[in-house]
């Protein structure tokens, strides 16, 4: 379902300047996210796996829309165009970002839909949920194309665990093993992200701690549902 975009601007001349700029930096790694996950689903629609090809090609759609939508909203808020620029981007996610994208380059399929549907579609769908409230007061007339990212973002979580449950279970143990190991090295570098971005302001505070701790307790509860080894956290 294509995206709208809604002709009365989000009420930005009430944040003070800081939140602004706050807002910005947020801004700038969601447009990040949304154009990895796009490339990824691009590699995803020519795999010889025809259920994850067909619904990847669906969801690049999906992803490509969302990227538009927020380089607007950027446009709108900053008076310039997007220009993708790394140096904006925690190091981190970058090479978190990088490490998927090899991982899909050299078909390592199941590897690539952990970081993809678990990781990166995990922390968008938190983080929309959590920031929706204070963007639906700030921005009425976005609720709606907002909402609707939501929902696809969900699907996108929904699809990937149950394909990866179809695939991983079966795997012997020592794989899923190897694949646990990735999970985790993944979880700590999208946590450190968290930290080094400083998840303040979209526009409300979204406490950097809270956010970790859900995070933390969705690819717990994913893993699990996988059959791979939850690790604990002191």
């Amino acid at each position: 379902m294509p995206l709208t975009y809604p002709l009365a601007r989000p009420a930005l001349d009430r944040l003070p300047p800081f939140g602004k700029r706050a807002l910005v930096k947020v801004l700038l790694h969601i447009i990040w996210g949304e154009a990895l996950s796009f490339q990824v689903t691009q590699f995803f629609s020519r795999f010889d796996d025809q259920t994850l090809a067909r619904y990847a090609g669906h969801q690049a759609q999906e992803e490509n829309q969302h990227h538009r939508f927020f380089e607007k909203l950027y446009k709108e808020m900053t008076g310039q165009t997007y220009v993708s620029h790394l140096g904006h981007i925690s190091r981190s996610l970058q090479q978190f970002g990088k490490e998927v994208t090899n991982c899909a380059l050299s078909h390592q399929q199941i590897e690539a839909m952990i970081g993809l549907y678990l990781l990166l579609e995990g922390l968008a769908s938190i983080l929309f949920e959590k920031s929706y409230p204070g963007c639906a007061k700030q921005w009425p007339a976005g609720q709606a194309t907002l909402k609707q990212i939501m929902r696809e973002e969900a699907g996108h979580v929904g699809f990937g665990q149950v394909a990866l449950q179809q695939r991983v279970r079966p795997m012997a143990s020592s794989e899923r093993r190897r694949i646990s190991q990735l999970a985790d090295h993944w979880e700590r570098l999208i946590r450190r992200a968290i930290r080094e971005i400083g998840w303040k302001v979209f526009p409300f505070p979204v406490p950097v701690r809270a956010l970790q701790k859900e995070f933390q307790e969705f690819m717990s509860q994913a893993k699990a549902g996988l059959g791979l080894t939850v690790r604990s956290e002191k």
